[in-house]
């Protein structure tokens, strides 16, 4: 009897769940028939001296405190010729939770850090999420796509943090480049909400809620249904780049590239493509790095994405990953019984993105490492009349002297029981406020001590 009223009462849940339906999607874009020019990085910066590029991992509210806390760091830092190292950030790439603080910072600049842990860090959104496995609604809900909706994040984001800021908006001057990044799930590639991909779907960007862009890059596959952009082709007779156009063809073509490549073709053709579905960036790169690397793996300068002033000016470009990555709990490795069924489950998801992170990270740093040898080979053929034209004077220049470098700023770089604490860290898209104050406090502390942060600053007591 007892089994009897138990099936009953989980039928009629069932039953009473499959009534209430999410709302259907909406794509987030429209149609445009001059899309803004450009790549994934536009070419020439208008950097000199010693610069910094900044990539925020995914990780929830875990990444998006910790990268503030990076950013509070940096601001603490003096730097060579004034100002503290925050004044040198002039790109930040980010994925996943690590996308609220680079959006924040884009559209508010450094005299908006100290408004963002209120915004976005404080609300307990948890709470307002549909998470549970028991829940027959939810089940249902995760079958027909995710237990939450994509307009509901998105109407969160807009409302509380981003204020119906549009994409446009992150392009201020005096303000960093910002690199949000998805996961195109039909095509199997990054996703960059810049003009490149814009531009291939005959779209405006600018357009865009800067809500929808964060929310396509923290889109948890069944946690959130996916965002949707929509591809136009009938819109506009714009060329696709001609980098893509040629990657298919060449044998040799790196595989990102390619990748990349098929998705614009495929945008552009209705039989194959209409709505392109979005989901968490950190899928298939939790580092946020694969659109910086498309960037130079495209280019057809030594110097680009940089522009030639740039690349006379420049002494140095730092970039900084801020990884806030969850260390695995693996205690199933200690009994000879080894893992259930659900751990299983996970071991599978993090070996996957362990694994394409740490090949997004390798060729990331080997394309700077080649793009640094391109550099000073360019720079030492020009004729010294033209670095006068570009410098405005040949005083201090020496072709060889500009120095491209890759570091993390990690828990790793805390002392042990600290790094301990803030690795174990739950994903959430919300944490309590002493978690947030222990996530702020050690990226402060780990940039700090990070070696080549500190290589950049004036401060004596900081470079010895």
């Amino acid at each position: 009897m007892a089994r009897t009223t138990l099936f009953l009462a989980l039928a009629t849940a069932f039953a009473l769940s499959a009534c209430v339906s999410m709302p259907e999607p909406v794509a987030v874009n429209r149609p445009s028939a001059n899309p803004e020019p450009g790549g994934i990085l536009p070419e020439g910066m208008g950097l000199q001296g010693e610069a910094v590029m900044l990539a925020f991992s995914g990780g929830g509210a875990r990444a998006a405190a910790f990268s503030y806390g990076v950013l509070k760091g940096l601001d603490t830092m003096p730097a060579r010729g004034g100002g503290t190292l925050l004044d040198r950030v002039s790109v930040v790439s980010a994925v996943s939770g690590g996308s609220i603080a680079a959006a924040w910072f884009g559209l508010y600049g450094k005299a908006g850090l100290n408004g963002f842990r209120a915004a976005a860090l404080d609300p307990d959104w948890q709470s307002r999420l549909h998470t549970s496995i028991w829940s027959p609604s939810n089940i249902i809900n995760a079958a027909d796509g995710g237990m939450n909706s994509a307009a509901e994040l998105s109407g969160w984001l807009d409302t509380t943090i981003f204020k119906n800021a549009r994409m446009r908006d992150l392009r201020r001057n005096g303000h960093p480049i910002v690199i949000l990044n998805a996961t195109d799930m039909a095509n199997a590639s990054p996703f960059v909400f810049g003009p490149e991909a814009f531009s291939a779907l005959c779209s405006d960007l600018g357009d865009v809620r800067v809500a929808d862009a964060v929310a396509a890059s923290m889109a948890v596959p069944l946690v959130f249904r996916p965002v949707v952009v929509q591809a136009f082709p009938e819109a506009c007779n714009v060329a696709l780049p001609e980098w893509a156009v040629k990657a298919e063809e060449r044998r040799k073509t790196p595989q990102l590239l390619r990748t990349l490549a098929r998705s614009y073709r495929i945008y552009r053709d209705p039989k194959l493509m209409k709505y392109v579905h979005l989901f968490d960036g950190g899928v298939i790169d939790n580092f946020g790095l694969s659109g910086l690397t498309a960037s130079r793996l495209s280019a057809t300068t030594p110097f680009a994405p940089l522009g030639p002033q740039d690349a006379v000016r420049l002494t140095s470009l730092s970039v900084l990953l801020v990884d806030a990555g969850q260390a695995s709990d693996n205690k199933w490795a200690l009994t000879l019984k080894g893992p259930d069924g659900e751990e299983v489950g996970d071991a599978a998801v993090n070996a996957a993105m362990d694994t394409a992170k740490r090949a997004a990270y390798d060729a990331f740093t080997m394309a700077v490492r080649d793009w640094q040898g391109d550099l000073r080979a360019w720079r030492c053929s020009l004729p010294f009349a033209e670095v006068k034209r570009l410098r405005g004077s040949l005083k201090g220049w020496d072709c060889n002297a500009i120095t491209l470098s890759v570091d993390m700023v990690w828990f790793g770089d805390l002392p042990e029981a600290e790094r301990d604490e803030l690795s174990a860290v739950a994903t959430q898209v919300s944490l309590p406020a002493a978690t947030i104050d222990h996530l702020i406090a050690g990226g402060e502390k780990a940039v700090r001590a990070n070696p080549t942060a500190r290589a950049l600053t004036s401060d004596a007591a900081l470079t010895q």
